[in-house]
């Protein structure tokens, strides 16, 4: 949190994420909030996989 409170609103916007290799260039604003947004999916899918499995697990989203 740091880190992402560190940035400016100009950084957010103006600081490209060259990822033209894999057929994107992404504003670091945009590149951080995909980033969460995929680390929260993996959440999502971690916790459905240990409630099928019965596993005792915290409430991470309360």
């Amino acid at each position: 949190m740091e880190t992402i409170l560190s940035f400016s609103a100009n950084d957010l916007s103006n600081n490209k994420i060259d990822g033209s290799n894999m057929g994107y260039i992404r504003d670091l604003g945009d590149m951080l909030l995909r980033i969460a947004y995929h680390e929260s999916v993996h959440t999502g899918q971690l916790l459905d996989n240990l409630r099928t499995a019965g596993v005792p697990r915290i409430s991470v989203w309360d």
